[in-house]
């Protein structure tokens, strides 16, 4: 596998890392409301929805009929996390 397959591999472990600790945790750590994440293409979002399950909510930045190499960023991108 060459070093940008790597750096994906590397990238996709670390978000499921992330969501994992915060979905198995005790509850504590999750809000009132849920969770919220943010995923920057929809493959990553159905991993996401998958592993927190009924505690909390995950959208997508790009839509699911978008080629993720041609997205073009936008300012709302950056909102989009902070809701």
């Amino acid at each position: 596998m060459g070093g940008e397959g790597r750096n994906i591999v590397a990238k996709i472990a670390m978000v499921l890392v992330v969501v994992s600790l915060i979905a198995f945790s005790d509850g504590s750590a999750v809000p009132q409301n849920g969770l919220k994440v943010v995923a920057s293409l929809t493959p990553y979002q159905s991993i996401a929805t998958e592993i927190i399950g009924d505690k909390g909510t995950v959208e997508s930045i790009a839509a699911a009929r978008q080629d993720a190499h041609f997205v073009q960023a936008k300012p709302s991108f950056s909102i989009t996390p902070a809701r």
